[in-house]
């Protein structure tokens, strides 16, 4: 969902389409819910069809970018099954240690 919101780049963007052909409309809701509790997007809902996405916020943008990477998504996710389960908030961790780790090792920086 984040990502078809950010290649749309634009505002007010319908979660529909082939995409999202096997999710349900109450599927996209409760998913819309949950990014937008968690601050990535903000989504706006009505009473019939799927949300739109209003926009997605820094957070939204700086997780993408954090994923980006093949490499870096790849990892991220065989430490995460490594550990037995995960949270939302533990692979962004997981994610932005890596990055720090590889900017480390390419140029010597500790951030």
């Amino acid at each position: 969902m984040l990502i078809h919101a950010e290649a749309a780049d634009r505002p007010f963007v319908r979660l529909s389409g082939e995409e999202f052909a096997e999710f349900t409309e109450d599927e996209l809701r409760e998913h819309a819910h949950l990014l937008e509790d968690a601050g990535l997007a903000e989504y706006s809902f009505t009473m019939k069809g799927p949300p739109d996405i209003k926009r997605l916020t820094w957070a939204g943008h700086d997780f993408l970018d954090a994923l980006r990477s093949k490499n870096v998504w790849e990892e991220t996710k065989k430490i995460a099954e490594g550990a037995g389960g995960w949270s939302f908030d533990m692979l962004k961790k997981i994610a932005e240690a890596y990055l720090k780790q590889q900017i480390k090792n390419r140029t010597g920086l500790d951030i």
